[in-house]
């Protein structure tokens, strides 16, 4: 595959997810009700166990708030997982975009044939700096 349609494909991936972190935990909520009403099962979410345990002088209790099971989900796992997901295609879509900087003049005889004479000097002195190292 060719690497600008790499990133473009990438760049799609990524605005996807940025969606679907703000919009998808609903979607898949409902869809999983869907599934489990369909197996006969409960789609609840389990209760938290909650620990009692001494206080220390120094904790500020009142500002704990207490989360529904489903929103603790969403935020511990879903928004996680999706976190982790967009982070990591982020980086490859740095990492390809350098890839371009460097050899992407290469990769299209249209675009090659296009750059002028000191344009195209000065992107094969990039590669050659590049290639040195």
């Amino acid at each position: 595959m060719c690497i600008n349609k790499v990133i473009e494909q990438l760049k799609g991936l990524l605005q996807f997810f940025e969606t679907y972190r703000e919009n998808g935990f609903e979607n898949a909520f409902i869809y999983a009700k869907e599934i489990a009403s369909e197996m006969d099962v409960e789609p609840k979410f389990r209760e938290k166990i909650t620990s009692c345990r001494k206080n220390q002088f120094d904790e500020n209790i009142e500002n704990e708030v207490i989360k529904s099971p489903q929103e603790s989900f969403r935020i511990h796992y879903f928004l996680y997982i999706i976190d982790k997901t967009i982070t990591t295609l982020q980086n490859r879509f740095e990492q390809f975009k350098i890839y371009e900087d460097i050899f992407g003049f290469l990769f299209s005889i249209k675009n090659l044939k296009l750059l002028g004479c000191v344009l195209l000097k000065e992107k094969c002195l990039n590669l050659e700096k590049y290639l040195k190292h």
